[in-house]
């Protein structure tokens, strides 16, 4: 949330910001999905609610895939399209693994330890990007759990829904919210 971040994170958020814009999110932004800073305040909430409540078809057809057709959530349309993405950046991650670890090798026949230094850290950040995809890959592929899980959200959520008279507006931003959250899980391994 944005409104936990300190002053001096500011400034790198918004490049990263920037970066997810750019490099992940414009092909759903592109097709209609927006991406907004939130910044803890119930004006914001509201706004979003509003918004997405506006944007519920897209919210009944995975609701369509994932509860009533009874699909795990890696055989709806987004689960397929994320996990085929998923599956394209391990191996990209992989193909500069393998350059690094050539480069590696490189520096240590030419003794040179300070590159060595630098390119066994920049291995290890690679690694652990791969490692998360991994784990992603692994919790998408998880179908009983994922079924079972959107079961349980769905039978709570209908009863809380209709034990407090919420409306479908609200119902369609918890769909969604627990959508994002779950994709947000899986790709950054959070």
């Amino acid at each position: 949330m944005w409104n936990k971040l300190r002053a001096e994170d500011i400034a790198e958020a918004d490049r990263r910001e920037q970066e997810l814009l750019d490099d992940f999110w414009r092909p759903m932004i592109d097709n209609g999905s927006f991406a907004t800073q939130f910044r803890g305040t119930s004006d914001k909430a509201a706004a979003l609610v509003y918004h997405l409540a506006e944007k519920q078809s897209v919210v009944l057809r995975v609701q369509e895939e994932a509860y009533e057709q009874e699909k795990a959530v890696v055989d709806t349309s987004a689960g397929a399209n994320l996990n085929h993405s998923l599956q394209e950046d391990e191996e990209k991650y992989k193909k500069r693994l393998r350059e690094l670890e050539r480069r590696l090798r490189r520096q240590v026949e030419l003794g040179d330890k300070e590159r060595q230094r630098i390119v066994r850290r920049e291995i290890a950040a690679v690694e652990a990007v791969l490692k998360r995809l991994s784990m992603s890959l692994d919790h998408l592929a998880d179908r009983q759990g994922s079924r079972a899980r959107i079961r349980r959200w769905y039978r709570e959520t209908s009863v809380k829904i209709q034990e407090n008279g919420v409306g479908m507006a609200f119902m369609a931003l918890a769909a969604v919210f627990n959508i994002t959250v779950s994709v947000v899980r899986l790709v950054g391994g959070v």
